[in-house]
């Protein structure tokens, strides 16, 4: 009951006419993996649904993939997290694979955030989890663009291997709790940005 009250009351039609009001132009939508390994489609096609009648895009955002991608409470983290479990790695790939058949000609998507701060013990299994999931997602859509989060929580965007594909950009993400960095960050990211040609974006 709890989990479905979450689902039903987390964003609602009201919450995504607010975000437009206020004038941005995208939003992006965290999912666990359960969702879509039960096929429980509703909450994020409604989501989908509203940002079209708002004129706003939806970023579709893997927040806890099988087995978590970090052992933060964020990812959802089971015994053995997604680096470790080949098992996991490709339930992962199967969920992307299922999102992208059920929204390749969706115009309201304008991308898919393939892992929500990763945090892998080798930033290289990152890479190739990476390309795994883009191969199978670009037979099946060639239209959304691929955001890649850095590891090290999305933090670290020099470890990311440019991968073959062109209609990518890097998402990395900005606290300043501990520290304030961002202005030494920023040039850092842009530098990397700029040398493999690939954009940007500020995911949180």
């Amino acid at each position: 009951l709890f989990q479905k009250e979450i689902h039903t009351n987390f964003i609602t039609r009201r919450d995504i006419q607010a975000i437009k009001d206020l004038g941005f132009n995208a939003v992006r939508i965290p999912v666990n993996h359960t969702l879509i390994e039960k096929d429980e489609w509703k909450s994020l096609d409604n989501v989908i649904t509203w940002a079209r009648e708002a004129g706003i895009y939806i970023i579709i955002d893997l927040h806890a993939v099988p087995g978590g991608q970090s052992s933060l409470f964020i990812a959802d983290p089971e015994e053995t997290l997604v680096w470790d479990s080949e098992s996991n790695k490709q339930k992962t790939i199967d969920a992307w694979k299922k999102i992208a058949n059920r929204y390749k000609v969706e115009p309201t998507i304008a991308g898919y955030d393939l892992i929500n701060e990763p945090a892998p013990k080798d930033p290289q299994d990152l890479n190739t989890l990476y390309n795994q999931i883009i191969t199978e997602i670009r037979s099946i859509d060639q239209n959304h663009l691929l955001i890649l989060e850095g590891s090290e929580y999305a933090k670290n965007i020099k470890t990311l291997a440019k991968p073959a594909d062109t209609n990518i950009a890097y998402m990395f993400h900005m606290y300043t709790w501990l520290n304030d960095s961002r202005e030494r960050n920023l040039i850092d990211y842009s530098e990397i940005a700029q040398k493999q040609d690939i954009p940007l974006l500020n995911g949180e």
